[in-house]
């Protein structure tokens, strides 16, 4: 499969963007990490994440993840390679103790790729909760309906 266009992040580096392919953020207050993927997305950029949030001393056990999948142009994997995603999750999953993994995905491409990963993981049997929603706003009311 291809990687992003070199010839973009190089121009990107040069203005002095941050060009993590996914980012997150941890608000406390609410205990939800926000992942932000975005362009051509790749699997090792799904992996490399979950290595950073399980490594991020800032967030504490028993968060919920949303993942806003609006910024992302096209998943460079298929449906195979997708596959491997709730084993590469298991370092968060451990080190976490994540409540649940929410993908916002207001597109229907979003959507159907995001419902691909949330059947992944059923199958898997880890007993994590997956969800697809179209908005944040319906995301919180998953969220508080939750009796994890």
């Amino acid at each position: 499969m291809v990687g992003c266009d070199r010839n973009s992040i190089f121009q990107i580096v040069r203005k002095g963007v941050d060009i993590m392919p996914v980012s997150f953020e941890y608000d406390a207050a609410k205990g939800i990490i926000h992942v932000r993927p975005r362009g051509n997305l790749l699997l090792s950029e799904v992996g490399e994440r979950f290595k950073r949030v399980a490594a991020d001393e800032t967030i504490p056990p028993g968060a919920v993840e949303f993942v806003h999948l609006d910024g992302v142009d096209s998943f460079k994997y298929g449906s195979r390679e997708s596959a491997g995603i709730p084993d590469m999750h298991a370092l968060v999953r451990q080190k976490k103790r994540i409540k649940a993994t929410v993908f916002i995905a207001e597109s229907d491409y979003h959507f159907g790729v995001a419902r691909m990963v949330q059947t992944w993981f059923d199958a898997a049997g880890l007993g994590l909760v997956v969800a697809v929603v179209r908005s944040e706003e319906e995301a919180y009311r998953f969220v508080d309906r939750l009796s994890i």
